[in-house]
């Protein structure tokens, strides 16, 4: 993929290590591009980044949310899952706009499309209007390549079904790396159980391998394990070498994209995110909904928690951005910059320091006994 960069985006992924060693880290996650790309001083994104906050300001807010690492960084520092997914995210809007290069403006509009972390972050807090951001970019790339903006900024009008057999397309930018993976899970579920068509208890089976989303159906009080054994029972076969087929959503999973569709535009998310899809699993009605009921279960219950979850997220003034306020420890969990502020990673790091340092001191007290010793 580096060899597609323009020596300016080489340039802003120079800058963004340069910042992680700068405050001890031996990563670089989305927050560190961003100081590249406000630091690199030349290019689009980075004209359009420093009319809205100051590398001081950036600096500043990320250190404020990741603090400073252990100061032991390795001579190459990893990019983290999400940095990843942001250049992963920089190609398909090079695509997408028709270019074979990958320049800051790509990155930055990359990095606009990530649904939460740091970087979000801290433009957020800077009160920067992430969709105004993207058009003023959109802009300044030309407004004769033929992209709608609006694209770019809402949600379809109607829902949009991914295609299980490439759920990486570019076309499905509106749903979030976390919805993906769940929707991913599902097609895994149903090679697994030998079906072509990818249903509503496909889905609810993805979505019971998640964390997050198991609490929230706990929360209606059946039980997690006979609510897996009563989904499984509702499978049915299709046949010998079903399975082998082209892989679809059926039409009672559609049911699911229609409620998460409605869950998005109820809290003003552009972005589809797992609790959406959850959301539109236990509507009213729905399977979801009729198993937990069958269980003894109280959907209701479960609704309301992801209507919590979903009202903690934060949107930014005018532009209905999901942003998670999660706290360090927790992007942590997520994958997001490894390693921010662990205790148990730094201890380690230090008990490894020390043991160097022993062997070392061994080392030394050996050769001048042996210097010492001889006759």
């Amino acid at each position: 993929m580096f060899e597609r960069f323009t020596e300016a985006a080489i340039k802003t992924i120079m800058l963004s290590q340069e910042e992680s060693r700068r405050l001890g880290h031996n990563f670089v996650g989305s927050e560190q591009i961003l100081l590249g790309l406000i630091g690199q001083g030349r290019g689009i994104a980075a004209e359009c980044l420093r009319r809205k906050i100051t590398l001081k300001t950036a600096r500043t807010e990320v250190e404020k949310i990741i603090g400073r690492g252990s100061g032991f960084v390795a001579v190459e520092i990893p990019f983290t899952p999400r940095a990843k997914q942001l250049l992963e995210n920089s190609w398909r809007v090079a695509q997408h706009l028709g270019h074979t290069y990958i320049g800051t403006e790509h990155l930055l509009l990359g990095l606009l499309d990530l649904p939460e972390g740091v970087a979000i972050r801290v433009l957020v807090s800077a009160d920067v209007n992430l969709s105004n951001l993207r058009k003023e970019v959109l802009g300044r790339v030309g407004g004769d390549s033929g992209v709608d903006i609006n694209y770019w900024n809402d949600l379809p009008t109607d829902p949009l079904i991914p295609d299980a057999g490439d759920l990486t397309d570019y076309n499905y930018r509106c749903y979030g790396h976390d919805a993906i993976a769940v929707l991913s899970r599902s097609c895994a579920a149903a090679e697994m159980l030998g079906n072509r068509l990818i249903g509503s208890n496909h889905m609810l089976l993805a979505m019971l391998q998640d964390e997050s989303l198991l609490k929230a159906i706990a929360v209606s009080g059946a039980s997690i394990a006979e609510v897996r054994r009563q989904i499984l029972h509702s499978v049915q076969p299709e046949g010998e070498n079903s399975s082998n087929g082209e892989k679809v959503f059926s039409e009672e999973s559609h049911k699911i994209f229609h409620g998460a569709w409605a869950a998005a535009r109820e809290h003003n998310h552009r972005q589809i995110c797992k609790e959406h899809l959850l959301a539109g699993a236990l509507c009213q009605e729905s399977v979801g909904d009729k198993i937990l009921k069958d269980l003894g279960g109280d959907p209701t219950a479960s609704r309301s928690a992801i209507s919590a979850a979903l009202q903690q997220f934060a949107t930014s003034t005018g532009s209905g951005e999901k942003v998670s306020h999660s706290t360090a420890s927790e992007e942590t969990a997520s994958g997001e910059s490894s390693s921010y502020k662990s205790k148990d990673v730094a201890t380690g790091m230090t008990k490894e320091r020390l043991l160097v340092l022993a062997l070392l001191i061994v080392c030394l007290l050996c050769f001048l006994l042996y210097r010492f010793a001889k006759p």
